[in-house]
């Protein structure tokens, strides 16, 4: 009798500890997709995971990485809005009330949530072991996907190309500027030509030309230096932009000191 009782006992710890292994954080996933809005004025970011049962698994936690810029995160559990019980930094844990995950059924977790508008890259770490199917699109458009990702992978994906449109806009209003200034000088000293007060009063002008442009010039190469630190424009833009610009300030300067 008595080793019957402890052999009932044995079977009722083994049953109980594998009950506790497996009352763990999900640890396997099949698919991860998620969808990347930028198209009204803001960034909405929706995740679906779906996992897969191929055992008799008890998830009682999930935990997901979030840029710590989002706002408005929701998470549901097939249709169930989940309760958030901790978050470290960017890891956000909830409770999940339905945890059973036999073999062959599946969970569908939905994660919405929003970014800041001028936000300029999605960055995502995975904090599930064995996704065997990622994909991120973007308007529509596929912007990453891979196959077998491990736990932690982390990747930053840039959510618009660069370009060198600012910098366009920066030569366009310096040249506006230009004419407008060449225009207000040549016009100054002609109405002043005939005495001597009237070519002070050009030269004055003339002089303040060159400073403008000067500091113009000056504003522009600082410009250009930080598009290039950024990576808005190419070393090969960049050091054409800057020869040029250099020559005009040096330019300006010497009729600077000839006038005065």
């Amino acid at each position: 009798m008595r080793k019957i009782t402890v052999f009932t006992i044995l079977i009722i710890t083994a049953i109980s500890m594998l009950l506790t292994t497996n009352a763990k954080e999900a640890d396997q996933s099949t698919n991860h997709n998620i969808i990347i809005d930028t198209e009204n004025g803001k960034v909405t970011v929706e995740e679906t995971i779906t996992y897969e049962g191929e055992t008799n698994e008890i998830f009682d936690t999930l935990s997901f990485w979030i840029q710590n810029v989002a706002t408005d995160l929701n998470v549901e559990c097939d249709k169930t809005t989940l309760s958030k019980i901790g978050q470290n930094n960017n890891v956000h844990s909830y409770s999940i009330s339905n945890p059973n995950v036999t073999n062959g059924s599946s969970i569908t977790i939905i994660i919405s949530y929003n970014l800041p508008k001028d936000t300029e890259s999605f960055q995502k770490e995975l904090l599930i072991n064995n996704i065997s199917s990622l994909s991120i699109k973007k308007d529509n458009e596929e912007l990453f996907s891979a196959t077998n990702l491990k736990k932690n992978t982390y990747f930053n994906l840039e959510l618009y190309e660069l370009t060198e449109t600012p910098l366009t806009w920066y030569i366009i209003i310096f040249i506006v500027l230009l004419i407008i200034l060449l225009g207000v000088t040549t016009t100054y000293s002609l109405k002043k030509q005939k005495s001597m007060k009237k070519r002070d009063a050009s030269a004055t002008a003339s002089e303040e030309f060159l400073k403008t442009k000067k500091a113009l010039l000056m504003s522009l190469l600082k410009d250009i230096e930080k598009q290039h630190r950024s990576g808005k424009i190419s070393d090969d833009t960049y050091h054409k932009l800057k020869e040029q610009y250099k020559t005009d300030a040096v330019d300006a300067m010497k009729k600077l000191e000839d006038i005065k």
